[in-house]
């Protein structure tokens, strides 16, 4: 060294000096995280996606079976409510909705379902041994409920959340 020249300070290196020299590494790792990441989670997702889809196939025989149930069961309510106790074709869909009351709701139906099937039932006896069973207005409150209980558990099976397929659903009770 030369005599009366002070030598050029060399400023300590301070942490975000260290920083700027690690900052492309740093970025690379939370960008390759960050996408790990969200790899990860849409590939959960359509693993998700894939065993619902699995999952309904899988029930669909049922489910299937469930819906025709329902549709004979409405198809015979709505004859019995309003046509004559008396007449052959009233005991004979009387006879055919009491086979499936005791047979296929009892493995098939929601249990509310079943609880309005009971409650139809209770009005059907009441309409075969009334003096007013001519009256078709004395079996729409249970008509109507029993129609609403099937719709409310078809809505409830094929559909498990609405709102997921943007589909607007009315409440039913």
């Amino acid at each position: 060294m030369t005599e009366g020249k002070h030598p050029i300070p060399i400023p300590q290196r301070t942490f975000l000096d260290s920083l700027k020299d690690f900052w492309p590494y740093v970025v690379g790792i939370v960008v390759a995280g960050w996408a790990a990441f969200t790899w990860i989670s849409n590939h959960q997702n359509e693993v998700e996606k894939q065993n619902q889809a699995r999952l309904f196939e899988a029930r669909k025989p049922f489910l299937e079976k469930q819906l025709a149930l329902y549709y004979e069961l409405v198809q015979l309510a709505g004859p019995l409510a309003v046509d004559d106790p008396k007449s052959d074709e009233w005991k004979s869909r009387r006879k055919r909705f009491e086979q499936l009351a005791f047979a296929d709701v009892p493995m098939l139906a929601d249990e509310k379902v079943a609880r309005a099937l009971i409650d139809f039932r209770s009005f059907l006896d009441k309409r075969s041994s009334s003096a007013e069973k001519n009256d078709p207005r004395h079996g729409h409150v249970e008509t109507f409920a029993l129609a609403q209980a099937i719709r409310a558990a078809i809505q409830r099976t094929w559909l498990p959340d609405p709102k997921e397929y943007g589909i607007a659903v009315h409440p039913v009770n």
